[in-house]
């Protein structure tokens, strides 16, 4: 009986050390779904400012060449 009752706690604790093993990993992989979020975001972030400076210099390039377009009409 007592054979049986250290095969019980021997499994309990294998399950208990599986149990943590498995929390490690979704840890692990947390910490590295924040890091990939955190990459995402700068990337978006840049991507974003230069879509605003191309903007800007679309704006003007426009606004040249309408200058250009008036100073032909005199």
């Amino acid at each position: 009986m007592e054979y049986l009752v250290n095969l019980l706690d021997l499994q309990s604790s294998l399950e208990i050390q599986k149990f943590r093993k498995y929390i490690e990993l979704i840890r692990q992989r947390l910490e590295v779904s924040d890091d990939l979020v955190g990459s995402l975001e700068t990337l978006v972030f840049d991507l974003l400012k230069n879509l605003v400076s191309l903007l800007d210099l679309f704006y003007q390039y426009s606004l040249l060449r309408k200058l250009e377009r008036i100073q032909q009409r005199r």
